[in-house]
């Protein structure tokens, strides 16, 4: 699917929060959708970083079939990255997704 920021494209942002964005990405390596977490870590706490990290390393462990899958994560210019299943529909409020070109 992809280990670095290149071999996505955004296809639209699904949600925002303090630390960072979620975006729905496309592999241009395997041509799926997924999802991809990005955390900016330059702009947080040291002890907000360590948690941030730590969340990739738990979800890297987590195998349930009712928990969003986990695929892998990555550091670069500053951000940490975490790829995501996509599950359409799967959200408890609906997100319009405007795609982005």
């Amino acid at each position: 699917m992809g280990n670095k920021l290149s071999d996505f494209k955004i296809i639209c942002e699904l949600g925002r929060g303090s630390y960072g964005v979620v975006n729905k990405v496309l592999s241009l390596v395997d041509n799926n959708e997924y999802v991809m977490k990005k955390i900016n870590m330059k702009h947080i706490k040291l002890k907000h970083q360590k948690e941030a990290l730590k969340e990739a390393q738990i979800l890297r462990r987590v195998r349930h079939p009712n928990i969003i899958r986990y695929y892998t994560s990555f550091v670069e210019d500053e951000h940490l990255y975490i790829i995501m299943e996509y599950a359409e529909g799967g959200d408890l409020a609906v997100v319009k997704c405007n795609v982005y070109i």
